[in-house]
């Protein structure tokens, strides 16, 4: 359900590639285990390959047989499959004090606790709350929704580098700048 929902917000953003951004924020939910440490693999992708890396790196964690497969010496063999630094891997999971990683997660943990995110996939899309896997049809209907807001603001006088906050803080106040916590999770 999440690699069809991913699948269909990629197809969105190349069909709008100037009005669609995505952005994806790592929720390890403390029921899921291995969850904290599938996050900590996934920052690490986006830090040392980009954005690129890190959506290789969520589609590669999101293939049935790796998504059941979260175990330390899983994440150190699918690391080393996508090409990874497994030493860091192994810095980041075992340092007793938080990491950048660390801290990365714990601040995208405090923004989906404010929404709240309770299980994946969950969406904010102009900061209006999509919850579930739904088919590419009605993700297109949101965006297409949602563009018009945007143009709508933009015509009212909005700036288009705060459009986002603007449009999230209509859709949903108090969800365009949560404030970031430093809280490891299971």
């Amino acid at each position: 359900a999440i690699r069809v929902t991913l699948d269909a917000l990629a197809r969105a953003r190349e069909a709008h590639p100037s009005d669609v951004r995505l952005v994806v924020r790592l929720r390890p939910l403390a029921h899921h285990r291995g969850a904290w440490g599938a996050s900590v693999l996934l920052g690490l992708a986006r830090a040392q390959r980009g954005s690129e890396g890190f959506f290789a790196a969520l589609s590669y964690l999101y293939a049935d047989s790796n998504q059941r497969s979260l175990d330390r010496a899983s994440l150190d063999r699918h690391a080393a499959a996508l090409g990874l630094d497994v030493l860091r891997l192994a810095d980041a999971l075992d340092s007793p004090t938080p990491t950048d990683l660390d801290r990365a997660i714990a601040n995208d943990d405090a923004i989906g606790e404010s929404v709240p995110v309770l299980g994946t996939p969950s969406m904010l899309i102009n900061g209006a709350f999509v919850s579930g896997a739904i088919p590419r049809e009605r993700i297109e209907e949101h965006i297409a929704h949602e563009l018009r807001r945007a143009r709508s603001a933009l015509a009212s006088g909005a700036r288009r580098a705060a459009l986002y906050d603007t449009l999230a803080r209509t859709a949903a106040p108090g969800l365009a700048n949560p404030q970031p916590r430093n809280r490891r999770t299971p």
